[in-house]
């Protein structure tokens, strides 16, 4: 019996990798929030540079890019940053103790929204801004250098292996 093949679309397949750049940045900024309770500097690298260099290594191996590359890793930790926020506000929201005044069951306060508003803007913001430019910059040069290795390192071993 004859199957029929399917053509592959490389438009779909390169919004696939993209949306899975994302779904890792939103794990790793969940993992982040919860890990880096552990003041382990361990930790704190591993959580940045483990999710990032495979994906800038695989988005080298698949374009041959190095922008493309640097725009994976940028795009991972800028995702990254925000669910980590998002994570943050959830976590007082829904109780945290480090913050009663925010949580959803005070919501009777006559303080309550303006107490939100102020560490909306100014913490949640702030950090975001902050945190989000250096995850475009970082990102973006780990991205780059990753790619830059990988296409030096793959140029030198087939022109040094004829077959």
């Amino acid at each position: 019996m004859n199957r029929p093949t399917l053509s592959r679309d490389p438009c779909r397949s390169m919004k696939r990798q993209w949306i899975f750049y994302i779904v890792i940045g939103v794990l790793f900024g969940v993992l982040n929030f919860y890990l880096v309770t552990t003041r382990s500097t361990f930790w704190l690298f591993a959580v940045w540079f483990v999710p990032l260099i495979p994906i800038t290594l695989y988005q080298a191996k698949a374009t041959r890019s190095k922008r493309s590359s640097a725009l994976a890793g940028s795009l991972t930790w800028c995702t990254a940053v925000i669910v980590y926020y998002l994570t943050n506000i959830g976590q007082w929201a829904l109780g945290s103790s480090s913050q009663p005044f925010l949580r959803v069951s005070n919501d009777q306060s006559s303080y309550f929204w303006s107490n939100w508003k102020s560490v909306l803007a100014s913490y949640i913001l702030g950090h975001v801004i902050e945190w989000g430019i250096i995850a475009i910059v970082g990102g973006s040069a780990v991205g780059f250098i990753v790619a830059s290795l990988y296409l030096l390192f793959s140029r030198n071993n087939s022109v040094s292996d004829p077959g």
